[in-house]
């Protein structure tokens, strides 16, 4: 089986007194990198520093990116709004009352920015006026952990194991899901149904048009950490180090392979090649003692358990593997090496003869 050509495009480090990266996040022409000392890093995928924030009052726990506009949020519930090309403050978006715990674009209608907050509150933002469309309150008692947006349509997830669906033409409740007794960590969805990993091991699967549970399996020994949907199947990620995928006709196992020896800490699909990032070697509570990795997978391969099916490994070791993004082919990995934050961008090509570059 030919392995994906994997090359190196960009890497950056960042200096930092606490060593720390909060949040991170890519579009298709920055990433945008947030440390503990209240900075906030703008780069292109070329590496180059674009734009550094320093002047900011508090940490910034999410970030997100609309063209050349940045959205940061603060430990205060307020969204700083600022012009990437010039570096001025545009506007603050405040209402909510506790820190910012999710922050979802969606430009498939206008250009909108949703916010789930500690105090169980969602805003609906217009990112052309930089005004509150609608609060979407009085469902959600604990932290919103995840909004999944399209057209017309937001999924939230919260701490408590709820879940709701909200009609984003009227910004009415249309659902309320009772979704497991733990957190939610992944959430994917077709035009048909929503799906969700929690922290039970369960992928459950919900119909959209009235909010039905279609399916319910365990798919991880663990927590479900993620799920990507990818040309016809359903991809999962857990805590216990394993990638599945399943068949959306029927959620039947497809394939499956162990990918790291603990948790899967970061995902995406590529050219139809799967990118994880997730711990390996001694123990999983001994942060400083594991080396993180990043390996490939080609999710389109048959067999069960890995058989005549191989992984590809690539890069260096890290401490730690935070999040990934995938623009197009590249791979964002946010990641922390040799004890500083660091950004690698990866272009990763369908086939070729197992180079890594």
């Amino acid at each position: 089986m030919p392995d994906p050509i994997v090359r190196l495009l960009s890497s950056q480090a960042f200096e930092s007194e606490d060593g720390g990266q909060k949040a991170f996040c890519a579009s298709e022409k920055y990433i945008a990198v947030t440390l503990f000392d209240k900075s906030v890093h703008i780069l292109n995928h070329d590496g180059i520093q674009q734009r550094i924030f320093t002047d900011l009052v508090d940490s910034v726990w999410k970030v997100a990116i609309h063209e050349d506009r940045i959205f940061m949020s603060q430990d205060t519930g307020t969204i700083l709004h600022y012009d990437i090309l010039s570096g001025a403050a545009l506007t603050t978006l405040t209402g909510h009352t506790t820190s910012i715990s999710a922050l979802q674009l969606s430009t498939q209608a206008l250009p909108t920015l949703f916010s789930g907050s500690r105090d169980g509150s969602i805003r609906v933002w217009d990112l052309l006026t930089a005004t509150c469309l609608a609060v979407l309150s009085g469902t959600h008692t604990t932290t919103v952990r995840q909004l999944h947006a399209d057209a017309a349509t937001l999924f939230s997830c919260s701490d408590d194991g709820m879940a709701c669906i909200w009609d984003l033409r009227t910004y009415t409740l249309v659902h309320t899901l009772r979704v497991s007794d733990e957190a939610t960590f992944g959430v994917a969805s077709t035009a048909a149904w929503f799906a969700t990993g929690s922290g039970d091991g369960h992928i459950r699967v919900w119909a959209r048009e009235n909010g039905s549970l279609l399916a319910s399996f365990e798919a991880h020994e663990h927590v479900v950490n993620g799920l990507l949907v990818h040309e016809g199947t359903l991809v999962s990620t857990g805590t216990d180090g394993w990638a599945k995928v399943w068949s959306l006709g029927t959620f039947e196992l497809l394939s499956s392979m162990k990918m790291h020896d603990h948790a899967v800490t970061a995902r995406g699909i590529a050219n139809g090649w799967l990118v994880t990032g997730g711990k390996d070697g001694g123990y999983e509570t001994d942060f400083c003692g594991l080396d993180a990795r990043l390996r490939a997978w080609d999710v389109d391969a048959k067999g069960i358990e890995g058989k005549d099916q191989e992984k590809t490994e690539f890069g260096t070791p890290a401490i730690a593997v935070l999040g990934m993004e995938v623009v197009r082919s590249r791979v964002v990995v946010s990641m922390i090496k040799r004890g500083r934050p660091m950004v690698e961008v990866w272009e990763v090509d369908r086939q070729g003869n197992g180079k890594v570059s």
